[in-house]
């Protein structure tokens, strides 16, 4: 199961859970679908340690935080 998946499983059963993908594979594709899946965020394993704070800290009412080059 990739983190999409994992995604919607996880709203499907409570859906007021907020869901950051945090992923070593750098990947448009998946980072364009988080919003359409629910996800916050698509934060790479290689950016977290400038990225993964500021995506969980992020208001819920702003975008979703996406590592650079996703």
């Amino acid at each position: 199961m990739n983190g999409l998946e994992a995604t919607r499983e996880i709203l499907k059963g409570n859906p007021g859970t907020e869901v950051l993908i945090l992923s070593m594979h750098e990947s448009r594709t998946t980072g364009a679908r988080c919003p359409e899946r629910g996800a916050r965020g698509y934060v790479l394993k290689q950016d977290a340690g400038t990225n993964l704070i500021a995506a969980i800290e992020r208001p819920r009412a702003q975008a979703i935080l996406l590592s650079q080059g996703v």
